[in-house]
């Protein structure tokens, strides 16, 4: 049903990368972060969603469904994934939607090892009082949240404000947005802020966070 798609390093952690809500695998930014993890030892898989799959197939665009059956497909997909590599350290995690519904697989899966995200939605934009906390007060796993300081979804000072719990570690973007663009002014790069978060993402898999 799906379509798995793998970078390959040499090495036994495999993360799932599941795409935001407007975009999928064929975006620029998921397919840059999956080389630059794949390039720092950990295999890196994506898929698209059922709703995305059609939105290609039609080449137009398809709106998300509900969380409930987002977490269905990733469920099913890491069933796949597990069966294939039975002896493999697997991780999930997602760029915004996909890190959500991530969290609330791992909640269900004893066996993911923690859960990695790029820009997690803290709130919808301009709804700062809908907050999407539930999950990360029930998940058990280890997780880090790379986080832009402007991130519209959630930024440094109204995340500084929640009570997260220790397992929750949120690494902030100086000045980045959602999507990690930081203003010019700030005299840092996308590409930069790329490459840190899957360097973050790459030690905080294989637990070398003081490398």
């Amino acid at each position: 049903m799906f379509d798995l798609n793998v970078k390959r390093s040499e090495t036994n952690h495999h993360l799932v990368l599941a795409h935001g809500a407007g975009a999928g695998i064929r975006h620029e930014f998921m397919q840059t972060v999956q080389g630059l993890l794949s390039e720092r030892g950990i295999n890196t898989w994506t898929f698209n969603f059922g709703y995305m799959q059609k939105a290609y197939a039609q080449d137009k665009k398809v709106p998300p469904t509900r969380l409930p059956k987002l977490i269905e497909e990733y469920t099913q997909v890491m069933t796949e994934i597990r069966h294939r590599e039975p002896n493999a350290q697997l991780w999930v995690g997602g760029k915004s939607m996909g890190g959500r519904v991530a969290c609330h697989v791992a909640s269900q899966l004893e066996w993911v090892k923690g859960v990695a995200v790029l820009g997690y939605p803290f709130h919808p934009v301009g709804k700062p009082q809908n907050t999407r906390l539930e999950v990360l007060q029930e998940i058990k796993q280890p997780v880090l949240i790379a986080q832009g300081e402007r991130d519209t979804f959630g930024n440094v000072t109204e995340i500084e404000s929640y009570s997260l719990p220790p397992n929750i570690n949120v690494n902030y973007l100086k000045d980045g947005d959602h999507s990690f663009k930081p203003r010019q002014k700030s005299g840092l790069t996308q590409v930069e802020h790329m490459h840190t978060a899957a360097l973050q993402i790459a030690q905080f898999i294989q637990g070398d966070e003081n490398e």
